[in-house]
Parts: C-alpha cells; structure tokens; sequence
C-alpha cells in the first residue's frame, strides 16, 4: 500500500512541474457568433482540404476525413447520422491511429473488407509515389499499418512497365491522382498524370486477373494517354483526340514537357460502366469534366465541359482546385465538394464548395450549397491567426483577441483584410462562453489592403509598458515594428489612446511578434520580439517606469538579435516566425514560442542573453497545429490550470487543457466539477482547502507519508504550512460515501 501511495504522489509530482512530457487535451469550449453556438470552433481553420469518407467509430455510418495539406493536418468529423443533413462533430480523439502523412492522402477500401484504407504520398521515401496504409480497428477505433512491398526496394506503389522493369508508380507531392475502380473488375486502378504533365497515365491492378484477389495491390501501365486526352495548361480546354485509340498529344507533333500540377477525380456521370474525369490545374481557379464516349475496356474522351458543373454555379476557386466525392448529407447519393489545393495563396475562406447531389446516384445532377463547407461553423480568419488572452473588461473573465494574417480578395488578391477580432467571455469563471464582440476591433483593418493601407499580418499582445497599472496592446505586423495603443485606464474596459504607428521606429524585419516583460529586474518593461527570421530579439528599455524609450538598432548592445541563441529554424525550414509567451507554473518559469514548422517550443530560462537558453521540449503537451504556431496562455475556466489556445498559418485556432500551475488562481467559486480547491496555490504561510465534500482530509509529502489530518466539514478548512519545507505536497479528501478525491498543493516559503 505504501508503495502505491508513493508511485500514485509521485504522479501527481510531475504533473505540477512542467517536464513537458504530458500529450495536452483538447478543451472544446463553447463560441457563439450572431447568436448561434459554433458546432466545431476549435477545429483549427480549413485552407487547402481534401475530403474522403470511412467510418472511424465503427458504428457503421461513413464519417467525413479531412487533410489539409496546409502545415500537413489531419481532421476526423463524426457523422451524426441525421438522414438527408449535413451534420458533423469534431472529433481529434480518432486521429491517434493514423500515420503521419504528407501532402496528400485520400481514404479508399482497396481490399474490399469494409475498412477504408490511406493512400498518401509517401513521407520517407526519396521517391515519388504512393504509400498505403491497411485499416483494422481496434476497441472500435480505425487503425492504420503500412503496407510492404518486399519484392520493390521502396515501401510505395511499384509497377511493371512494357519491358518488365519494376519501378515506382510516380504521383508527385503537388498532384492528387485518382483511385477508382476504372474497368469495373472489382480492385482498385490509378489514374495520373506524367511526370511531364500533359497526358494522365492508367495504371491497372491486375490483382485478379493474376489470381491474388482484389487484397493485392499489383500494377501495370495500361495506357500512357488514358482517353486520348492531352493538357496543355495554357488554355481552359483539353485537346481532344477526334478517334479513339489516339492520343490528342501525338497526333499535335513533338508534345513539349510542361508544368506538373493537376488534380484528378473519376466518377460515372451517366450510368454507362466507363468513368468521367474531372480535372484541376494549377495555372486555372476552374475544373474541366472530360466526358468519356468509350466503354469500360477502353476510354475516349470525345466531350469535355470546360467550366463543370456548367448548368449550375461552375466551381471557381482561386487557386487550383481539386474535387472529392463522397455523400456529406446521409441521403444514399454521393455529393461533390472541390477545394483549394495550394500550399501557398489565393482563396482562404471560401475554400471548400460543397455541392450536393440533386438528382440520383446513377444520374448525378450536382447544386452548389455553400463555399464555406466545415469552415463556417470554425473560428477561420484566413491565412494565419494569432490569438492572445486578455480581460479586456475586467469582469474576472479571460477574453480573447485574435489577429488575423489576412483574408483573400479576388481583387486585392492575397493578405487583404487583415484586423483584429475580439470575443468577449460571457459565461462564468468556472464555465466560460467565448462570443463575437467586434469582428474589426480598435479598426486595425484601416491599416491593411481593404482599409487603404498595406500591412497585414497583426499579432497582439497586452501588457503594461508605461508601468501605470494598466496593460496597454502592442500589436506586430508584417511591416516588422509595432502598433502602440496606450490604455487611458479612465474605464473597466480598454480604452485605448491613437496608436503610435512604428513605434519609436523599431523594425525587425517581417511578421513581428512581442512579449513585454522586465528581463533584467531593473523595473522597466523591456520587449522580446520574434519575427520571420530564425531567432528572437531582445530590446531593453532605456527610457524610465513610466516613459519606455528603445534603441531601434537590435545589433547595439545591450539589445540583442539573437536572444538566448535560440534558433526556431526546424526540419529544413529556413525561416523562424517566433512566437513568444513566457509562462510561470508552479516555482517553474519558462520561454514558450511556436515556429514555421509548427512546434510549440519551451526553452529555460537564463540571466545571461547572450548564453544560449536551454531547450527543455520541442513540442510541449505534443500537439499537431498546423504551420506558424503562435500559442498563449490562461486560466480560462478558472481550474487553477492553464490553457493554450494556438493559432496557425490555416488561420484557425485550437484549445488544449494545459498541467501548468495558475499561480494566481483564487476563486471561492466551488462547483461540483472542482472537488477541491486549494488558495493560495503555491501556498506561503497557510492555504485553504475549500471543498462541498464532507469526510476526512489527509496531507501527504512526497513519500506517502501523513503528516496531518482533520475533518472537512463540507466548506473550508484552514491548514498552517510554516512546519513544512518547500515542496510538493498532496491533499486527499476520503468522503462520507467513501470516495476518494486528491488534489497538489506547491508550498514556497
């Protein structure tokens, strides 16, 4: 008993110091926007996604899998099952059987077992192709091993060519190939284009006809211009062949190689065996049905209908577009939803067209419904997010402001409304509700493209510089230096001063991103900058308490440009984009910063800047955001425990429960989700245990050993801390009824 005791203490030993060890939770806390909750607001923002159906729960509704090829982001959505509705729920607690995945990936049951199945563009391998990964479940979740190919050298797709050589099935990392049934024998085929472009490639499995069943993935190049059909990028058509058997390119002369780039779907449009092609380009925001005149055996594509679906809202989505289907609304008919799929640029709000299937199955008839498919029930700002804590009102509740890189226009084009968006807590210490206050808060868009400015990119932060008590905003821009808002402090709400635009003309180059703190404990507030480049940088203050003054230069000494020598640079990104929050837990206190690559970095502290600061995790809570994480932190619901919520570069946000320690926690709200509450904690001379249970407390050190105990009488119960060293100490209340309830408490004299 003893020694459970003991390891059970020291459990709870490493949950209150941050050894960054821990996976976060995620926190799904309710958001309201013109008084309507939002049904997924954590999910992290949609930018470049590819869709595809399998059944992650195995209660034997299709839910949707999404990838967003933006920072490589996996997302799994319940299907709730309302017949002929479009209806999902969030549900990051499926991703944990899946393999890391790059580029592209796309959900198809190749065996034939029920169980859908990854196909992806490999993540390891040197060479273009296609990786699998076989689905099983386990307690009824969808698992995922890589298939082997041991009679190829790589672990992708392998075929043979006309002379017998093996080789891989090359699909590049830009391009999305279709993976159908082409000629209707029962196992999967795979359409793509040439390493060239121009002419889409037919590769065959020939599984059954070999006689392995359709659980094989074997391959052959059948037709090295499927349908006949050539793409020149130049032009919205496709050059037909005016006979089947023929290749469009041929039949032009010499075909001259050009860009890759192109996005394949097949589907039967008009129930007659053979398979339509529907084709994405990277040089046009349209997508070309080629209609197929031939038969099962053989494609001939001899109509094309250049800006599909023509007898509707034609898909239009700058840049680059890609479409999937698959039946999102549970009516037994399957849908079409076509998205962006670019890493970089063009549209980021309405990136995923969802149109549903208005005629049958057989005879499909496609309708646009929306442009904002999932994204509009997420908080989405764009391209890139940066969200920051604050009690804009001090009511007690921590509210939110977020500042967004920018959304796309299609005539200013990329990073046009750029602004600052605030939500106010409505809800209650212990049960917080984030609601809009003000989508263009402070009006930072004035400043940006829409408003007749030119920056973008705005990153706040809050506190205070001029050391009157009152925390005033910084806001890092694009343009490398800062927006200045000084609060007036005449009012419980913010109420700001006209911002000093470029702020005593600092400038660290581009995307700056700043935390305040007194670093040398000289009581001014000195700033901490990150930016695009690879490290941080430090300005001290030269001014006075109440009138900060900086040296713009960051290379004159005592600034640094290179503070702590911490490089963000990471997994052969060349760019940093810092981030940094520092965050005090418990006696502990630390450096966090997301980077390009998308950790969440936590570095020690040191009183030396120049000396390189320790890295103590590169991915604290192992998290997966997306790129261009900006992180903060709060006690939000008033648990004594931190938050983080995380921006990204897909401009959404997520929320994790954090194990760091609120040192400033002290709330008499007792509710039967907080079975004990321990203030102060950390605790000085004596804290209290506050508490509705009723039964006999106990105090543990860190060995297991009593040394007090009491009767709590359903309230509060006073405990003296002077006898005790520092340390880590557990309260443990055994209730009336028997149950038994712990709590940690950090003692600091």
């Amino acid at each position: 008993m003893k020694l459970f005791q003991t390891v059970l203490l020291l459990s709870f030993l490493f949950q209150i110091n941050p050894v960054f060890a821990q996976t976060f939770e995620r926190f799904d806390m309710p958001v309201m926007v013109d008084g309507t909750e939002l049904k997924n607001p954590w999910a992290g923002g949609l930018n470049a996604p590819q869709f595809s159906d399998g059944d992650f729960n195995n209660d034997g509704l299709l839910d949707l899998f999404v990838f967003d090829r933006v920072g490589n982001v996996p997302m799994v959505f319940l299907n709730e099952g309302v017949a002929g509705e479009v209806s999902y729920r969030f549900a990051p607690e499926y991703l944990e059987g899946l393999p890391k995945l790059d580029s592209w990936a796309l959900l198809r049951d190749f065996n034939k077992d029920g169980i859908m199945d990854i196909f992806c563009y490999p993540v390891l391998s040197a060479a273009s192709g296609i990786e699998v990964h076989k689905g099983y479940y386990k307690d009824d979740k969808l698992q995922f091993e890589q298939i082997k190919f041991p009679d190829f050298s790589l672990d992708i797709i392998p075929f043979t060519t006309r002379s017998g050589q093996i080789l891989n099935l090359a699909v590049t990392r830009i391009d999305i190939p279709a993976i159908d049934d082409m000629d209707g024998d029962g196992d999967l085929d795979i359409l793509t284009f040439n390493l060239n472009g121009g002419k889409v490639e037919y590769y065959k499995n020939t599984s059954i006809e070999k006689g392995f069943g359709s659980d094989s993935l074997i391959f052959d190049l059948e037709e090295d211009c499927w349908g006949g059909i050539y793409e020149s990028g130049d032009q919205p058509a496709l050059d037909l062949s005016p006979v089947g058997g023929d290749c469009a390119g041929r039949l032009a002369g010499v075909v001259e190689p050009r860009h890759t780039g192109s996005t394949l779907l097949t589907f039967d449009i008009d129930n007659d065996c053979d398979k339509e092609l529907l084709l994405g380009d990277l040089s046009f925001d349209h997508m070309v049905l080629a209609i197929n005149g031939g038969d099962c055996e053989k494609a001939w594509v001899n109509k094309q209908d250049t800006f599909f679906p023509s007898d509707n809202v034609p898909i239009g989505i700058p840049s680059f577009p890609a479409a999937f289907h698959l039946d999102v609304n549970n009516d037994g008919k399957r849908d079409l939803v076509a998205a962006k799929n670019v890493n970089n640029g063009g549209e980021d709000i309405r990136t995923s067209w969802l149109y549903l299937n208005v005629g049958t199955e057989e005879f499909p008839e496609f309708s646009i419904q929306q442009t904002d498919f999932l994204s509009n029930q997420m908080l989405d700002f764009g391209s890139g997010s940066n969200p920051a804590f604050v009690d804009y009102n001090s009511d007690g509740l921590i509210d939110l402001v977020v500042g967004s890189e920018g959304e796309f226009d299609r005539l200013e084009g990329a990073n046009s409304t750029s602004k600052l968006v605030l939500f106010e807590n409505v809800g209650t210490i212990t049960n917080p509700i984030f609601e809009l206050k003000d989508d263009n808060w402070l009006d930072l868009e004035r400043f940006s493209k829409s408003g007749g400015g030119n920056d973008f990119g705005f990153s706040p932060s809050f506190g205070d510089l001029n050391n009157d008590g009152f925390d005033d905003l910084l806001v890092g821009s694009l343009d490398g230096g800062f927006y200045y808002f000084e609060n007036k402090g005449i009012s419980t709400t913010m109420d700001f001063n006209p911002p000093f635009i470029k702020f005593q003309n600092m400038d660290v180059g581009r995307f700056s991103s700043i935390e305040i703190r007194d670093m040398d404990a000289d009581g001014l507030k000195d700033l901490i900058i990150g930016e695009q480049n690879a490290g941080l940088n430090f300005y001290k203050n030269i001014g006075t308490a109440d009138s900060p003054a900086f040296e713009p230069d960051e290379d004159i000494a005592p600034n640094s440009s290179f503070f702590g020598k911490i490089d963000l640079r990471e997994n052969g990104f060349q760019t940093g984009f810092g981030t940094p929050v520092f965050v005090t837990s418990g006696n502990n206190e630390f450096l966090v910063t997301g980077n390009e690559y998308g950790s969440i970095r936590s570095y020690g502290l040191d009183d030396d800047f120049s000396e390189a600061w320790p890295l103590q995790d590169g991915n604290i809570g192992k998290t997966v955001n997306g790129l261009r994480t900006v992180p903060d932190f709060a006690d939000v619901d008033g648990d004594g425990f931190f938050e983080m919520v995380v921006g990204n570069y897909r401009g959404g946000l997520t929320f994790y429960k954090t194990d760091f320690v609120n040192n400033t926690v002290g709330t008499d709200d007792i509710t039967n989700d907080s079975k004990i509450l321990i203030i102060p904690n950390p605790a000085n001379e004596a804290f209290q245990i506050q508490s509705k249970l009723k039964g006999v407390w106990k105090l543990f050190d860190i060995n297991g050993k009593i040394l007090n105990s009491g009767n709590h009488n359903g309230f509060s119960t006073k405990i003296s801390t002077s006898e005790f060293a520092e340390g880590i100490y557990i309260i443990n209340i055994v209730s009336e009824e028997g149950n038994s309830f712990s709590e940690k408490v950090l003692i600091q004299h």
